[in-house]
């Protein structure tokens, strides 16, 4: 079985299909599939790859978790060595600024008028619930609701905004007719859990 990683950055790409180490891939073939899989407009250039011979290693780079990645350890020697990292995972915590609260469940509560609306805050926090606010906590993340209308903090309808440093806002507008929205924060990044959110209008 083979690495593949982009040289500039060392980043693994992926895995080759895993083979005997006598009748494994040949490199250059390795470095086509996955690369051409992957990337298909890449130049085969720009990456390397690093055979894996040992079965089993190669059997736990296949079967590694949804949360585990392969990254690529430098040696003493300053060669590099295949090995897998549990992958950090991060939450969005969003919180309404509803006043109300139901007595049962907790769920907020806002008038069923078509004209008030709650404040939903989003932070992105760690496995252990600490407020993560990097530059890079930029992520861009997609809202939809099944009942009222979603908008921006100035009021102006939105499907979708960008975190900045970990924080985001919008609203949801009520309707008219009483019941219980769900509004949805979803996203593409892998590292990065959706999210929802219960309103009710009463």
């Amino acid at each position: 079985m083979w690495v593949v990683f982009r040289k500039s950055d060392k980043k693994v790409i992926g895995t080759s299909a895993r083979s005997s180490a006598q009748r494994d891939l040949n490199k250059d073939v390795a470095l086509r599939q996955t690369v051409r899989g992957k990337l298909e407009e890449a130049n085969l250039d720009d990456f390397d790859a690093i055979q894996v011979k040992d079965p089993q290693e190669a059997d736990l780079f296949i079967a590694r978790g949804r949360r585990q990645t392969v990254v690529l350890e430098e040696q003493q020697d300053g060669s590099l060595k295949p090995t897998l990292q549990k992958q950090e995972t991060f939450l969005l915590d969003l919180r309404s600024d509803a006043k109300e609260l139901h007595p049962v469940d907790g769920v907020p509560l806002i008038p069923a008028d078509g004209k008030s609306a709650a404040e939903i805050t989003i932070q992105k926090v760690d496995e252990q619930g600490r407020p993560v606010a990097r530059a890079q906590d930029n992520d861009e993340l997609w809202l939809r609701t099944n009942h009222g209308t979603l908008l921006d903090t100035q009021g102006n309808p939105v499907r979708a905004l960008k975190l900045s440093r970990g924080e985001a806002a919008f609203r949801l507008q009520s309707e008219t007719a009483r019941r219980l929205a769900t509004v949805q924060v979803f996203n593409a990044e892998p590292d990065l859990e959706d999210a929802a959110i219960a309103i009710e209008f009463v």
